[in-house]
């Protein structure tokens, strides 16, 4: 009895494979997504990350806002050490740097100049990427500079270019005369690791059109020279070029532990450390501005770009699961009820309830298994590489360091995996509570009641072969209503996809992510990508089961007389009308539910989507039941008219 038990089992998965790799293939596209989108933040995240911990970015600056060189009394204060005197007591500091910074407008254009020691530097490193290092200069007139590399905003300067700037771009007042400033190298600072515009550090009462960095010049005060001649009332003097170099800002590098540049334990701990800073200038009557990652928008768009990305990532698995839920309900439930006789004779031969449950569990539970395990291991590597070029674009990722672990992803597996089993449980049980001789008679249709269509004075009008389809649907209320919400929840899909794209469009206009419309773009193609996978295959698989549940009521047609071709269209009409009406009412529920969505979201809302979206979404769903019909009419053309002399009915 068990080998026969089991070749019975053999037998299921041989005349289902259809239905087999149709649950396998849903499950693996919400699997993918899924998977693939919660690892992708975390890789690019842990990726971006490295420009701060490999360039040693200062948690917080401290500015002067009063140009009174607050912290060079300090550090006169504790004679020449490295570090202001009231940090030596905070453990948490690793290094202190103090420079001059400032932004100078020049022939409508800002430019920042940073001067610092370099063989000092501790905080806030870059990396030099093209030419050498600066040289002591031995006239002011000429001196040797790095510049930052090229962006969206930031001019491109070529080693070997020389620019002339007036003396006040040095901060040299009493100097009569240009400077020629040489570009000796290009660098990549870590603070400036994105395409975003930088603006410009000036007092303005409108701080949402502040002007561009147009470029941002580093000098090395070591290769300054030590004096330079000056014309002071007339008299000609030797000043030393210190004298005029002010400290203006003091980065602070603290020991972060374990804490995430982008975490909330982070930015509290930060937070902290700022009050704590301020407090003390404020107790000495200092005017000092505490300026944090936070301030930087280099992280500020990384960290905005990530939440939205992060709120796609949560919102989009949701409506696939719950669509891989409706069609593994549907798969299973009509799998079950074809097999009610051989139900019924397992019970007869004395099979317990637990083997008979174990034979659907076994191909429910393999069937989306197999799909989440691969969704979840093509997805994780996959999703992240596709995407990073238009990341790494906009933000300066170092590598892509894959990891094979996301909580939401496996999550994911064991809720669909939890679905499966308790749907197969709930169905199997339900139908097990029959007696044997009823299991064994096929479950005959409804009584031929009328439907609500036949009370409305235009039925008599319609064609029989409608009439046919309409009693067809609507005797059948529970297959009707989960056809409907599967096809509602693939154009959902396909509207939730198109809309990101609309909104990604929409972004262009937007100062702060302007230059991130086209990676919110390919994001977007993705998405739209794995949504029209997901709709063919759930299309396929209603389709699929249709014909299957009237495979012997095809047969006695074809006994009849009916060709091939009215055979498919008998069988095809009713999942085309149900699947046109659902798709239309689809449409409004889509709009509702991304309404909610994106208020929910706080991203994009209802008016960034456009019009040819809608009927793009419902395009796509007819073309897609038109061809998969087509697809499955030679699987009607095979069925053999023997069948019809089988059933019972």
């Amino acid at each position: 009895m068990v080998k026969t038990f089991i070749k019975t089992i053999g037998r299921m998965f041989q005349e289902n494979l259809g239905r087999f790799f149709a649950n396998l293939l849903i499950c693996f596209f919400a699997l993918a997504i899924s998977a693939g989108l919660n690892a992708m933040l975390s890789d690019y995240q842990e990726s971006y990350q490295k420009n701060y911990d490999q360039g040693k970015a200062s948690d917080i600056v401290l500015k002067d806002t009063t140009g009174n060189d607050v912290f060079r009394k300090d550090l006169d204060e504790v004679k020449g050490s490295d570090a202001l005197a009231f940090l030596k007591e905070d453990e948490d500091v690793l290094s202190v740097d103090t420079y001059m910074s400032y932004d100078y407008p020049y022939e409508e254009n800002y430019y920042r100049f940073t001067i610092e020691d370099f063989k000092a530097k501790s905080v806030n490193l870059f990396t030099l990427k093209e030419g050498r290092m600066p040289e002591k200069s031995a006239d002011i007139s000429h001196i040797e500079i790095l510049v930052q590399e090229a962006s969206f905003s930031r001019k491109e300067y070529k080693v070997g270019e020389k620019l002339s700037f007036p003396s006040l771009a040095l901060a040299l007042p009493s100097y009569s005369g240009n400077i020629e400033l040489e570009v000796v190298g290009i660098v990549d600072s870590c603070l400036y690791n994105s395409q975003q515009e930088e603006p410009a550090q000036i007092s303005s009462e409108d701080k949402d059109n502040l002007p561009d960095i147009t470029a941002a010049f580093f000098v090395d005060k070591n290769s300054l020279p030590e004096t330079y001649t000056a014309t002071i009332l007339g008299t000609e003097m030797e000043l030393p070029t210190s004298s005029f170099y002010i400290v203006t800002d003091c980065a602070i590098r603290y020991q972060r532990g374990n804490r995430s540049y982008f975490s909330s334990e982070y930015k509290d701990f930060i937070e902290a450390k700022k009050e704590k800073l301020l407090s003390h200038f404020n107790a000495n009557e200092k005017e000092v501005e505490a300026l944090t990652l936070e301030e930087n928008v280099s992280y500020a768009l990384f960290k905005s770009y990530q939440k939205k990305v992060g709120s796609i990532a949560l919102i989009i698995p949701i409506f696939f699961l719950i669509l891989c839920g409706l069609v593994n309900l549907l798969t299973i439930s009509r799998l079950i009820k074809e097999e009610r006789p051989l139900i019924g004779t397992y019970v007869s031969l004395g099979y317990g309830k637990g083997a008979i449950v174990s034979k659907y569990l076994v191909f429910s539970l393999l069937s989306t298994g197999i799909g989440s395990l691969l969704g979840y291991f093509f997805g994780v590597p996959f999703l992240p590489k596709i995407i990073y070029g238009a990341y790494n674009s906009v933000f300066e990722l170092h590598g892509l360091n894959l990891t094979f672990y996301t909580l939401v992803g496996i999550l994911s597996i064991v809720a669909v995996l939890l679905l499966t089993f308790f749907v197969t449980l709930f169905v199997s049980l339900y139908l097990l509570q029959e007696s044997p001789a009823s299991l064994m008679k096929r479950k005959s249709p409804k009584p031929g009641k009328k439907i609500l269509m036949e009370h409305l004075p235009f039925w008599k009008k319609i064609p029989f072969r409608y009439k046919s389809a309409f009693r067809n649907i609507f005797r059948n209320k529970p297959s009707f209503f989960l056809n409907s919400f599967s096809i509602m929840g693939a154009v959902l899909l396909l509207m939730l996809s198109f809309s990101l794209l609309n909104i990604s469009d929409s972004l262009k206009d937007d100062k702060l992510f302007g230059n991130v419309a086209s990676s919110m773009g390919l994001i977007s193609g993705v998405i739209i990508f794995f949504a029209l996978s997901m709709t063919v295959v759930v299309i396929y698989s209603l389709a699929n089961m249709n014909v299957m549940e009237k495979q012997r009521e095809l047969a006695t047609l074809k006994v009849l007389g009916y060709t091939d071709s009215e055979c498919s269209f008998y069988s095809f009409r009713e999942i085309i009308l149900v699947s046109a009406t659902a798709g239309l009412i689809g449409l409004p529920f889509s709009a509702l539910v991304l309404y909610f969505v994106y208020n929910y979201l706080e991203f994009g809302s209802l008016a960034d989507v456009k019009w040819w979206s809608y009927v793009l979404s419902y395009v796509i769903l007819i073309v897609t039941e038109i061809l998969v019909n087509l697809l499955l009419s030679p699987k009607i053309a095979r069925i053999d008219m023997n069948d019809s002399l089988k059933t019972l009915e």
